[in-house]
């Protein structure tokens, strides 16, 4: 035999007490033994201890105990053992070593969370509480498909006491009685009749706007389901249709939207809910233990957004953020442009002002040679050291002609360097523009002694470009001039066109003697003569090929050179369609 006490547990054996100790300052209220011989011990504040194969086990709420204060244990057919705690009943079953929980509370309908008292019968659990009698079909304890559903005894039913007391619960002959702060209550469990629900009407419902010290409450109309923002308090009026025993209602409701689960119940026939959140919401108000889904008075409604947390305000300010980011851009954009610009025009003028010191030292070295030569020639006229004046007033006029030449070609490539040299680009008839060139290129080559000009031109009659027809005249020009400078008769120059899709090229090639490949190179140079034709030189100035290379390459395309196949030297011009 067993004895539960205050300081643990008092075991009779052969006569004589034994203190089993389980803890240091154990409070037992109840020892059990199982259909499976487990031998529990249920405490207040230390939770559950069981001893099974001489091993003592401890269940608490770090194992998952509901609440370490326990007050009640029974065992329910199929060894499923249930314990009364402070939050609720807890059932355990054990399966392959393994144990099973199920746990339930006011939450799911029970009266009250502090279980005092438990008694099976062969089919309900019956559950005493500090407010009222409680049923539930064990067939629902560990189903997978039904819910547990407890019933709850009141007056109205038969039962009259209104509470249990401490494990003071039993059955005989079908008969259950039951201890109470009021004596013993006891009725037969057949008769007993679930109480029917109860229909809760809402009185009223008000809001408050603001939060003020003493909030102002307007009704609203049921209808009205949709509420500002600045609503700071919402309170709702309820009564149940009850007139034999109105002060024993108890109601739970619920605010879905906030929290699924029922509130414990109470006798207060109002609540306020404060400064809820934007969103749905559908209160549900209930009187006694819920027994259908439907057996609830409900109300929904929307608290609206404030104004910034619209769509429209949303849209706004991404759209704002989206100009600010925009105009940040900008900003940061055009201050870079402005810095490259500036940067760009500082490289521009150190490069514009060094080709200036260039062309003037090439210059100056250049025009020296053509004007010692008249200088020498005027000191011999002024000193009648020359015999033949007729002849050397001739020389004069040529030197000076060559001195402008010169002068007019190096303002040409200045304008072109400086980019002041505009192109007059229209569209023009490439065929019919070259036919004309190259009859007149024909006509300065025949006039030349043993000179003879070939051309052959591969283009579509209707090849429309758009290009500045003076200035590659200027450009095929002075590239026949050099042709026809240094070559030595007979004298033969080629002049081939020829296209692709994207582009078309005008070639012109001269016989011999050609330049170095180290030459190659250096044609397209300023005021660059070949020193190995120097003997066939017949007037320029070193400037043509420069400014050819410098208008071709603003009309967009390429001019090289390479050696010929006819002795002498290449050149080939590549311009867009």
């Amino acid at each position: 035999m067993y004895l539960a006490t205050q300081t643990g547990v008092m075991r009779a054996c052969e006569g004589r007490f034994e203190k089993l100790v389980l803890a240091q300052g154990t409070y037992m209220i109840s020892v059990f033994e199982d259909g499976a011989g487990r031998l529990w011990f249920v405490t207040n504040g230390q939770g559950l201890y069981y001893i099974e194969g001489g091993v003592l086990f401890n269940i608490s709420e770090n194992e998952g105990l509901p609440s370490n204060w326990a007050y009640s244990i029974t065992e329910a057919p199929g060894n499923v053992v249930l314990i009364g705690t402070r939050q609720g009943v807890f059932a355990m079953k054990k399966e392959q070593n393994t144990w099973h929980t199920v746990h339930f509370n006011v939450k799911d309908g029970l009266s009250n969370n502090i279980v005092l008292s438990l008694l099976v019968d062969e089919e309900r659990l019956w559950i005493g509480t500090e407010r009222g009698l409680n049923s539930v079909a064990l067939t629902t304890l560990f189903s997978s498909s039904d819910l547990i559903t407890p019933l709850r005894y009141t007056h109205d039913n038969g039962y009259i006491a209104i509470d249990s007391t401490l494990n003071t619960a039993e059955k005989i002959n079908n008969t259950i009685y039951w201890g109470s702060s009021y004596g013993v209550a006891y009725f037969n469990a057949d008769d007993f009749v679930a109480p029917s629900g109860i229909t809760v009407n809402l009185l009223n419902i008000s809001a408050s706007q603001g939060n003020t010290p003493r909030p102002r409450f307007v009704s609203l109309y049921k209808q009205m389901t949709k509420l500002p923002a600045t609503t700071f308090q919402l309170r709702f009026q309820y009564s149940a249709q009850e007139w034999k025993n109105p002060e024993r209602i108890m109601y739970q409701t619920r605010l879905v939207g906030v929290s699924d689960y029922w509130s414990e119940p109470s006798n207060q026939s109002e609540i306020t809910y404060t400064q809820l959140a934007a969103g749905e919401y559908e209160f549900q108000v209930r009187a006694s233990a819920p027994y259908g889904a439907d057996e609830y008075t409900s109300f929904s409604f929307i608290i609206l957004p404030p104004w910034w947390q619209t769509w429209w305000a949303y849209t706004l300010a991404l759209l704002l953020l989206i100009g600010v980011i925009y105009g940040a851009l900008k900003w940061r954009f055009e201050f870079l442009q402005k810095q490259q610009r500036i940067r760009d025009r500082a490289e521009f003028s150190e490069a514009l002002l060094q080709r200036k010191k260039q062309l003037l030292a090439e210059v100056s070295h250049e025009i020296r040679t053509p004007l010692s030569v008249l200088k020498m020639q005027i000191e011999g006229l002024e000193y009648n050291l020359i015999e033949d004046t007729e002849k050397t007033y001739e020389l004069l006029h040529r030197r000076i002609s060559d001195i402008n030449h010169m002068i007019a070609d190096i303002d040409q490539l200045a304008m072109t360097e400086l980019s002041e040299l505009s192109l007059n680009v229209k569209q023009m008839d490439a065929v019919t523009w070259l036919k004309n060139w190259t009859l007149d290129g024909q006509n300065r080559v025949d006039q030349t002694a043993e000179g003879r000009f070939d051309y052959m031109l591969d283009l579509p009659m209707s090849l429309i470009v758009d290009a500045d027809k003076e200035r590659l005249t200027q450009v095929l020009n002075n590239v026949l001039s050099n042709s026809l400078r240094y070559s030595t008769p007979p004298i033969l120059i080629e002049c081939k066109a020829t296209y692709s899709e994207t582009h078309y090229v005008i070639s012109l090639s001269d016989s011999a003697p050609g330049v170095s490949e180290e030459e190659l190179a250096l044609i397209f140079s300023r005021l660059y003569q070949s020193e190995r034709n120097k003997s066939l030189f017949k007037g320029g100035t070193g400037l043509g090929l420069a400014i050819s290379e410098d208008l071709i390459n603003r009309h967009g395309g390429m001019i090289e050179a390479s050696h010929s196949p006819l002795g002498g030297v290449t050149v080939n011009i590549t311009l867009p369609r």
